[in-house]
């Protein structure tokens, strides 16, 4: 879990070289997150949380 104010120092944390995956209940916030990330450059994406669920499940 990272707030909004937090995202900007995910890549200092975990690298660059990384793709970022965020995730929320509706997809809003995720989707800033991810906006956030790409603006400096960087791989992210972002999904809301019923349609990974989705995905988590067709992969079982």
């Amino acid at each position: 879990h990272a707030t909004i104010a937090e995202v900007g120092a995910l890549p200092s944390k975990y690298g660059k070289n990384r793709t970022y995956l965020f995730y929320c209940s509706k997809g809003l916030m995720s989707a800033y997150a991810a906006s956030k990330l790409a603006s400096m450059g960087l791989n992210a994406l972002y999904t809301d949380e019923n349609k990974l669920k989705k995905l988590i499940e067709q992969t079982k």
